[in-house]
């Protein structure tokens, strides 16, 4: 029943496709307030798919819209980056589907009692770092940035430069231009 559904979904999304419930799979059963997980898997496409439908109705209607909305938007915010799917799709108010970016869960991390590798923290605090810097600068020099996107350099070496020109104080900001779509990273 729930395949069908998902199914369905998928056709009306790619009319031109022929889904196949085989290639249909639950990467994780949510329960009440949380989606089931799925995953498609074919020669052609290979997708996650986030579903509310077997939650209550409260839960469908307030958290499982508001669920997907923000993540709907936050990968059309991040969408380019690396790690991000360039290709997402909402499927209704309460179900989503991306590309499927392989990769280890933290839960299959914690379950195996193995830990993220200190480089994965190194990148991280690097990373935010460069973000930090690149909205300070917009606060700093906002008016000139309004209605323009900021194209920053995916080159390590030149935003290391650019870390190293900018003073302490203006790395503390947060992250939330960028998820907002104001800063386009790469």
């Amino acid at each position: 029943m729930k395949k069908n559904h998902i199914l369905a979904q998928l056709r009306k999304q790619f009319a031109v496709h022929k889904f196949i419930a085989d290639n249909l799979t639950i990467i994780h059963q949510g329960r009440f307030a949380n989606a089931i997980v799925y995953r498609y898997h074919d020669g052609q496409y290979d997708l996650v798919i986030k579903d509310f439908s077997h939650s209550p109705l409260f839960i469908r209607k307030t958290f499982g819209r508001l669920s997907i909305h923000r993540e709907y938007k936050a990968l059309k915010s991040l969408c380019g980056l690396p790690g991000i799917s360039d290709e997402y799709y909402r499927l209704s108010s309460i179900s989503l589907a991306y590309t499927y970016i392989e990769g280890v869960s933290l839960g299959t991390l914690r379950k195996n009692k193995q830990q993220l590798p200190v480089s994965f923290f190194h990148e991280w605090e690097y990373m935010s770092i460069v973000a930090a810097w690149c909205i300070s600068t917009c606060v700093i020099w906002g008016i000139y940035y309004v209605g323009m996107m900021v194209n920053l350099t995916s080159s390590i070496s030149n935003l290391q430069s650019i870390i190293r020109v900018v003073p302490v104080g203006c790395k503390g900001l947060c992250v939330g231009l960028i998820c907002r779509g104001f800063i386009k990273v790469g």
